[in-house]
């Protein structure tokens, strides 16, 4: 109670914690990365910007 910037960096660190887990593994998968190479490029986007803000956190 009271400690709302420590809350929101926690609540933060585990949703981008989840980001992070989903879209790894689906960086590594052949078959994503030939058949939808736009998505595989989003994500590693996105999966890149979550490591560095979860290390942010």
């Amino acid at each position: 109670a009271g400690d709302a910037p420590v809350n929101v960096s926690i609540v933060m660190h585990v949703l981008l914690a989840a980001v992070v887990s989903i879209g790894g593994p689906l960086q590594i998968i052949p078959q994503v990365r030939k058949r939808f190479p736009k998505f595989h490029r989003i994500n590693g986007r996105i999966y890149i910007m979550s490591g560095v803000t979860i290390s942010l956190t």
